[in-house]
């Protein structure tokens, strides 16, 4: 159902062949002919489409194209897996450029850990390709090489951050459940940190992050935060900044 007052988005799915499952990708479509922006939404873990499709929308009344998606929990273990999402993210916004005017800004919303885990498997392969020790296809890199090109802003809302786990459980009730999945979590988080190093490797990341600077010179950056997020530690993130 459309809001009254608001006019109707074009949406579209698109997938990366084999895993479709995996990289479901979205497309909204304004109105205009010269929209103010390509936004790219990742979503945070356990976001579905339906939710991310509220913040597509608000970015739809202010004259902008936005792709989501949101990688799931088993592709946040694996780099592979999560630049598989953020190029098949990636080959969508690049369509959408291709028929906008050379001007139109490619913009980056992050949320939370889940978003901001597919973002910096993106940009390491950005900074890779940059670097010519990039090992995927050429197509793969004529895109990050788009990314670095046309890449305006990037804005991370409640991001990055170091638990991955703690906001799936800071929202359940009631609290003796909560406390519950808590200690679960924490479990699964100490066996994923002792036995998968590429999931050890994205903990680590967060570091790195702040050493690596934005993916493209000129990019500026805006962090959305709040004392009251359980999940995005404001006072970690203050000092960072």
């Amino acid at each position: 159902v459309q809001p009254r007052g608001r006019s109707r988005a074009a949406c579209c799915c698109c997938s990366c062949g084999r895993q479709q499952k995996m990289c479901n990708v979205r497309v909204t479509r304004c109105d205009s002919s010269a929209p103010s922006a390509v936004v790219m939404l990742f979503g945070w873990l356990g976001a579905t489409h339906s939710q991310l499709k509220e913040y597509s929308m608000l970015y739809h009344d202010g004259g902008a194209c936005t792709v989501r998606a949101t990688a799931s929990m088993l592709d946040t273990m694996r780099t592979p897996r999560l630049l598989a999402t953020g190029l098949a993210m990636l080959r969508a916004a690049a369509a959408l450029l291709a028929s906008l005017p050379p001007c139109t800004p490619l913009v980056v919303h992050v949320f939370s850990g889940g978003g901001a885990l597919v973002w910096e498997a993106l940009r390491d392969a950005s900074f890779a390709v940059g670097d010519g020790c990039f090992d995927g296809s050429a197509s793969d890199a004529a895109l990050l090489r788009l990314l670095r090109r046309r890449v305006r802003a990037e804005i991370f809302d409640s991001a990055p951050c170091r638990p991955l786990f703690g906001a799936a459980a800071v929202t359940a009730r009631p609290a003796c459940a909560r406390w519950l999945l808590l200690q679960l979590l924490l479990v699964l988080e100490l066996l994923c940190l002792a036995l998968l190093s590429p999931f050890s490797s994205r903990r680590r990341h967060f570091e790195t992050h702040w050493r690596r600077g934005a993916v493209a010179a000129g990019c500026a950056s805006l962090y959305i935060y709040s004392r009251a997020d359980r999940a995005c530690r404001a006072a970690e993130l203050e000092s960072l900044l």
